[in-house]
């Protein structure tokens, strides 16, 4: 790689650095280029070189570790040699961990940019959230056996509200990863069974 090529991918790397420190600490709506530019250790317009805005720079950050999920939970699915609730069970511990990982990322995404997953979505990572929805919503069914699709659409929010309700209760904490884990995973394995239990027993998935 040349020299200036080099240059071009740390401006680039720093920039993207800044922005997910930034809208992190700050918020996504209340930090500017400006802001950008200035931790970064560059001009402002030196970031409309490489972002056409601040969504565009928001998309960069998402996208990589959101379709690096995706990737991991269509493995899971398409697993033969697993069972349905082992399916499930693997299945939110990647979407816990992408969590806790990328917890700018999943704040602005979940939270602050989210749309709802039963209409078109306009952002391309909501495009990859919503596919992220629908394996669960495969992974919940295929415990539950369940055809109609407006109780699949209700199970599967209940299953990833329990996810999104384990989430926050972590997200903030600054303790090393491996001490959450610990704290969470139990906690998420527990009621996964117990929600898949008490749908099949109560008939969550039957109209009457």
């Amino acid at each position: 790689m040349k020299k200036r090529e080099l240059q071009a991918e740390n401006t680039k790397r720093e920039i993207l650095k800044a922005a997910e420190e930034l809208f992190s600490s700050k918020g996504f709506e209340s930090v500017t280029i400006r802001q950008i530019a200035q931790k970064a250790k560059c001009s402002h317009t030196t970031i409309y070189l490489y972002f056409k805005d601040k969504e565009n720079l928001l998309q960069e950050l998402a996208m990589p570790p959101l379709l690096k999920l995706n990737g991991r939970m269509e493995k899971t699915l398409q697993d033969q040699t697993l069972e349905p609730l082992q399916k499930l069970k693997l299945i939110c511990k990647d979407f816990i961990d992408f969590a806790l990982n990328h917890r700018s990322v999943y704040s602005i995404l979940i939270i602050v940019r989210a749309e709802r997953v039963d209409v078109p979505p306009d952002l391309k990572m909501n495009v990859v959230r919503n596919l992220l929805f629908k394996h669960l919503e495969t992974a919940v069914m295929d415990c539950l056996n369940i055809m109609d699709d407006k109780q699949s659409l209700l199970c599967s929010r209940i299953f990833f509200f329990n996810l999104h309700g384990l989430i926050m209760t972590y997200i903030y904490k600054e303790e090393p990863l491996d001490q959450l884990y610990e704290r969470v995973l139990p906690v998420l394995e527990q009621s996964i069974e117990i929600l898949i239990t008490g749908m099949n027993i109560g008939g969550v998935h039957n109209e009457n």
